[in-house]
């Protein structure tokens, strides 16, 4: 009964959106995925003193990372529960390649150009800017991740991982552990003479608290947007009795 109930599950948009005609919702949605990414991409989170102090007590250093602190990971996992496993890949794919193009959509892009850092089109991912190419960067493998996380995470959305708290922390746990499959090799080999207990300070430990809060977050917000859906067929049917 519990697989039955786990397969074939519509996703969250397919139930706000489905009035719309499937080609306009599909690029609508793709869009929009990853301008909510590329918005959170934005929101960059220097962590405070007492929290570097908190690490460097425990043997792990955390100052000085090169990957940024941002709420993508967050954005990355709620695109791809809410559009499913293909429009996620493909929303988040966008984002990957609007970075390549020149498009300000990667952590502190919009910042760099508003304070006169570098030109639109020259942020950090380019292809054509003096600033650091897309295989130059050493937070580029998270990116990468954040595609197959999406594609990951909106598969067990498509099995109804996303009605319940602990199967919508589950799935964005996997998320996360695929982007750091991705994102931690290639920061290693970003830089000569990179260690593993470096990589690890830089690349994982800075963020795990964050994750796990993200992790809440997602894991409350989602399973809410179904106890929403459900009641509001009961309430319109009550209104209709009045």
């Amino acid at each position: 009964m519990a697989a039955t109930h786990m397969t074939g599950a519509l996703t969250l948009s397919d139930h706000v959106f489905g009035g719309l005609v499937p080609r306009y919702r599909a690029a609508l949605l793709v869009v929009a995925g990853a301008l909510f990414v590329a918005v959170a991409a934005q929101v960059s989170l220097t962590p405070p003193q007492w929290y570097a102090n908190v690490f460097s007590s425990i043997g792990l250093p955390i100052e000085g990372t090169p990957v940024p602190i941002t709420l993508q990971t967050l954005a990355v996992g709620l695109t791809g529960a809410a559009l499913g496993s293909r429009l996620g890949t493909m929303s988040l794919l966008l984002y990957l390649f609007a970075g390549i193009a020149g498009l300000p959509v990667y952590a502190g892009s919009v910042g760099d150009i508003l304070s006169g850092e570098v030109a639109f089109g020259a942020t950090d991912g380019s292809l054509w800017g003096g600033a650091t190419s897309f295989w130059s960067m050493p937070s580029f493998g998270y990116i990468i991740g954040f595609v197959i996380a999406a594609t990951l995470i909106g598969r067990l959305a498509e099995r109804g991982w996303d009605r319940s708290f602990l199967y919508t922390a589950l799935a964005m746990l996997a998320g996360s552990v695929v982007i750091y499959a991705f994102g931690l090799p290639w920061l290693h080999m970003s830089f000569d003479n990179m260690t593993i207990s470096l990589t690890l300070d830089w690349g994982l430990w800075p963020f795990v608290p964050g994750d796990i809060l993200k992790l809440l977050v997602a894991a409350g917000a989602l399973p809410g947007a179904w106890v929403l859906l459900r009641r509001e067929p009961k309430l319109k049917e009550s209104e209709d009795q009045l």
